[in-house]
């Protein structure tokens, strides 16, 4: 992602172009939304009562904050282009910068643990009774050795593996189970000065 926005940036007719056309690049964390199928809400779902707070500082964000910012670049870029347009000042019209990171609402100052949105998404749901806390050092043992069995099967060449290891392989989506987990035992927080000088009606 991150080499397609560096080849989309040094495009050459990006700069042959108007001054106008501007690009920027949003970076955006875990997205929540009220959509029945949403990946973040079903995950939360699955460990409404039997689920870890992780410790992990991993930025989350939701789909109306982030269509709130779209809404928020384009209508300050057309008020300056108007602007711009129909006076004879010369200042500066509005420029975006190259990257943006909105990984998080700008209420949360500072990162915080995942586990805290679990927490939240119980109490928002009346979720106080009969759920349950897994510790922290059985979820990583877990996820540990399942990396370890993944990785043994994965490793195993496709002209060497057994029909069982074949089926594992494909049938339960090894390698993404086994990157989803190892994402989880990742910190995933980043710097919103950025987002917020520019955009302080952000929320």
């Amino acid at each position: 992602k991150r080499a397609t926005e560096e080849m989309v940036l040094g495009l050459p007719a990006l700069s042959s172009r108007s001054k106008n056309l501007q690009v920027t690049n949003l970076r955006l964390g875990a997205i929540f939304s009220d959509d029945a199928r949403c990946i973040q809400c079903n995950a939360m779902q699955l460990q409404a009562r039997i689920g870890c707070y992780l410790p992990l500082p991993i930025d989350c964000n939701s789909s109306l904050n982030v269509a709130h910012l779209i809404h928020l670049m384009l209508v300050t870029k057309s008020s300056s282009t108007s602007t711009q347009t129909s006076s004879s000042s010369n200042d500066t019209p509005i420029r975006w910068r190259p990257v943006y990171y909105y990984t998080r609402p700008t209420l949360y100052p500072k990162p915080v643990p995942y586990g805290s949105y679990l927490a939240d998404y119980r109490r928002a749901h009346d979720i106080t009774w009969a759920a349950i806390w897994i510790p922290v050092g059985f979820v990583q043992v877990v996820v540990a050795g399942f990396h370890r069995l993944a990785q043994s099967i994965l490793a195993t060449s496709s002209t060497k593996k057994s029909s069982w290891r074949q089926w594992v392989e494909k049938s339960l989506y090894l390698a993404h189970v086994d990157y989803l987990l190892q994402v989880t035992t990742q910190e995933h927080s980043f710097d919103l000065t950025a987002i917020q000088t520019d955009f302080p009606d952000l929320r």
